[in-house]
């Protein structure tokens, strides 16, 4: 099982779970001069089960070392996909359009829902089906890791 971290808003408020490190994430390129960071959200499983029979046969499987370095085979079926989670934020109402050298950016802005950080944006023109919803390009300057928070006493003791 992948390891979660999780990132707070410089207010503290608890606003992402995921399996990717940001500093890992790929950024974007120009013309884009904001460098943000690339997260895919992916989609978490559904809440339905599913019978074995239903799922397709296993085409390979795949082995890997646990935690205790013993090699344990997983097949494909019992494989979770990644995704992250957004918590305590917002969606702007109303998108910031960005002038850029190759022409304009529609971006919808997503906040800390405590004090309105804007932690990253979205692409799109505001439908739900037709927003480019996979991927949140982040703005790290408004997020802090779980553990240098609780480093540096801001949460207390747990």
């Amino acid at each position: 099982m992948p390891s979660v971290t999780t990132y707070h808003c410089l207010c503290t408020n608890l606003l992402l779970a995921t399996p990717y490190p940001i500093p890992t994430l790929p950024q974007r390129q120009s013309p884009s001069l904001d460098h943000a960071r690339i997260l895919p959200l992916g989609k978490p499983p559904s809440q339905t089960s599913i019978d074995d029979d239903t799922l397709p046969p296993t085409v390979a499987d795949i082995s890997f070392q646990n935690n205790d370095g013993n090699e344990q085979n997983v097949t494909e079926n019992e494989i979770e996909p990644l995704y992250s989670l957004l918590l305590n934020t917002t969606l702007d109402r109303r998108p910031v359009v960005v002038e850029r050298e190759d022409g304009f950016e529609k971006r919808w802005v997503r906040r800390c829902g405590r004090c309105r950080t804007a932690i990253g944006y979205m692409l799109g023109d505001g439908s739900a089906d037709k927003m480019q919803g996979e991927v949140l390009y982040l703005l790290e300057e408004g997020l802090v890791e779980t553990e240098e928070l609780r480093k540096q006493g801001a949460l207390g003791s747990e």
